[in-house]
């Protein structure tokens, strides 16, 4: 129940309440009322209350370093990042988007730069390609595009799409978007083929073929050549 009432700014009262009405309070606890008042705005009283905690985990620390970054308060935030026992991908991530909301792109390659292999995911890559795109430095953004090649996703291509088009690049940006569907095609015949090459193998492939299917296509393509 606490947990539901942090998400809701107006429901405080009530979190507040409840937290304080428990007899037994676990890391748990902590972390949802600490989320009830940083969504809240009450960023020094989330603060007060996470230095008051008897113990913290993880998730406790990328709550307070997210609502740090949320109230633009980069260099608390960073010092909080700094002092953590642990880091996983989601504590990198809040800080590296932090700094390139904030067009402080130096800082966000300098931490990027920094991540674990196998804190590196692509949600971190996605934050740094925006980011160089709201700051004019397009190119930058298309060389760490290509870099994560083998790792994009919808919103990694939306954002590049989005930064040629925010900078004026509006025909690469169409060139882009064409490659993006292309590559897209691509990927769903492959799963298709699979999928039919597999219930083929299984002895129930009677259905006949239909327009649409990605055997269908190549079966028309190979008659047509």
């Amino acid at each position: 129940m606490l947990s539901a009432y942090s998400r809701i700014p107006s429901l405080l009262p009530f979190a507040h309440q409840l937290f304080h009405q428990m007899s037994h309070r676990n890391v748990i606890s902590f972390t949802a009322f600490l989320s009830a008042l940083s969504h809240s705005g009450l960023i020094t009283e989330a603060l007060e209350l996470f230095h008051s905690m008897p113990d913290r985990n993880i998730i406790t620390y990328n709550a307070m370093v997210s609502a740090l970054v949320r109230s633009s308060k980069l260099e608390d935030a960073r010092k909080l990042f700094d002092d953590m026992p642990e880091r996983n991908s989601a504590s990198w991530n809040a800080l590296i988007s932090g700094y390139t909301e904030r067009w402080r792109m130096a800082d966000a390659r300098h931490l990027f730069d920094q991540v674990p292999d196998h804190h590196r995911d692509v949600v971190s890559w996605t934050a740094l390609i925006a980011g160089y795109c709201r700051a004019g430095a397009v190119s930058k953004a298309y060389d760490r595009f290509s870099i994560m090649a083998p790792n994009r996703n919808i919103v990694t291509w939306t954002a590049m799409i989005g930064g040629l088009v925010w900078n004026g690049f509006y025909e690469d940006a169409i060139l882009l978007f064409k490659k993006m569907m292309n590559r897209m095609t691509d990927v769903k015949q492959n799963k298709e083929n699979n999928h039919i090459n597999s219930h083929c193998e299984s002895g129930s492939c009677r259905r006949p073929l239909q327009p649409g299917d990605a055997s269908f296509a190549t079966l028309f393509n190979s008659s047509s050549s």
